[in-house]
């Protein structure tokens, strides 16, 4: 009789020992099936991202073959001709002789020596992309726009940018900034690149 009291504390020292390795073991188990649930949601979260940069990516390529293949492509026109006719803002017809100083074609592929600051001058583009309509400059050259013959016998029909000259900015590379809008309605920016009085113009974006 005197040795159940302890037989009675090793049976609850024991039990006590059992349920907390119980406890461990399921402790241990929760925690290997948690971290094999946070490694299954990481697989699939890094897949889902993984997909969606594909998309992306995707979204952009559409995005520049569709600007390439639906934009205008301008540059530099290699017509040879006489002189260029504008109809100017303010109503009178102009006539540039090329060579005169003011047109920058292939006759002279930068602004003569005694163009005078706020002059207007013309670069001779050629557009062998698709037409666009609603166009608008921005970026560094200021007062930017593109302008045509008019239809007259004794004109082409050319395409020109026209700007005002600055001195201070001749041969300094400058970036033109179009946005229009496509035939089949869409709105897009191609980036053009040019030096200020020279007869150069490189589309940089789209490339």
């Amino acid at each position: 009789m005197g040795y159940l009291p302890l037989i009675a504390i090793l049976l609850t020292i024991l039990n006590f020992a059992y349920t907390l390795l119980k406890d461990y073991r399921l402790d241990a188990r929760s925690k290997k099936e948690e971290a094999k649930r946070l490694e299954k949601e990481k697989r699939l979260e890094d897949r889902v991202k993984e997909v969606e940069e594909a998309q992306e990516r995707e979204k952009k390529a559409e995005l520049t073959r569709r600007s390439k293949a639906s934009g205008p492509y301008l540059h530099p026109s290699q017509d040879l001709f006489s002189h260029l006719c504008e109809h100017a803002p303010d109503g009178k017809m102009w006539m540039y002789p090329a060579g005169g100083g003011r047109v920058l074609c292939v006759h002279e592929r930068e602004t003569g020596k005694d163009v005078e600051k706020g002059e207007p001058i013309f670069m001779v583009i050629e557009n062998t992309g698709q037409p666009a309509r609603n166009i608008r400059f921005s970026g560094d050259v200021t007062g930017i726009s593109i302008g045509k013959e008019p239809d007259m016998d004794s004109s082409a029909h050319r395409q020109f940018l026209r700007y005002p000259f600055d001195p201070e900015q001749r041969g300094k590379v400058q970036k033109i900034v179009m946005s229009f809008e496509t035939p089949d309605g869409y709105d897009l920016v191609h980036t053009y690149e040019t030096r200020h009085g020279f007869f150069e113009l490189r589309r940089i974006d789209p490339p």
